[in-house]
């Protein structure tokens, strides 16, 4: 069942990187569904086939946010209150990744190099990007994402070994996808291989939180 799923896993991502994002057809929006669905389907299976027996409840939440923030990104053409609720549902993705991170961390150590770190690269940001309505809650989703992937590199430094090394390699990966899609989304002139290069690390991404799990 575990083989099953990568495998479609991996095969329904291929299609997906070869559909256009600018697809409005119904085709790319459950590829998309098919295609994020699937680390949640392979967590199932895993516990199913006693592969595992326990899987944070924080991860959980993580990967259904994400979900849900891909399932209404996916429908940003058709509804104008998509893009926003897609950005509150991520929020809510990184915000449970770092109640996952949280335990054994430098937290206020972390806190304090994120609020002064964030706040010099938003103002950089803005000189680039255009954030139109969307300031505020990009304010407060890039703060959130800094903070989960501090939170990461805080656990990861006290208590490091493998497990804790493939999570901080898919926060790392989290982020890196969410700066390349804020090219995408807010940069003046968007170039053609960031659409390829943030799906990829955004799978990436959880496909490493997925596997930690197992390790």
């Amino acid at each position: 069942m575990l083989y099953f799923f990568c495998v479609s896993y991996l095969i329904s991502l291929s299609f997906l990187l070869k559909t256009s994002d600018s697809t409005h057809s119904s085709k790319r929006f459950w590829i998309k569904l098919l295609t994020c669905i699937h680390p949640l389907l392979i967590l199932m299976g895993a516990v199913l086939t006693h592969s595992i027996e326990f899987i944070p409840a924080a991860l959980i939440w993580a990967l259904v946010f994400a979900l849900l923030g891909d399932i209404s990104l996916g429908l940003k053409h058709r509804f104008k209150l998509a893009m926003p609720l897609g950005i509150v549902f991520f929020s809510f993705t990184h915000l449970a990744l770092s109640i996952l991170f949280y335990e054994q961390t430098w937290f206020v150590w972390t806190l304090i190099l994120v609020l002064t770190s964030w706040t010099l690269l938003f103002k950089i940001l803005s000189k680039h990007l255009i954030f139109g309505p969307y300031t505020k809650m990009i304010a407060l989703y890039g703060f959130l994402i800094l903070m989960m992937f501090g939170l990461a590199t805080s656990s990861t430094l006290l208590n490091f070994d493998v497990h804790h090394l493939i999570q901080w390699l898919g926060a790392l990966a989290f982020l890196l996808s969410d700066t390349l899609l804020s090219q995408k989304y807010f940069a003046k002139e968007k170039a053609v291989w960031i659409h390829t290069s943030y799906l990829i690390l955004y799978h990436f991404a959880l496909s490493l939180l997925t596997l930690s799990v197992f390790l």
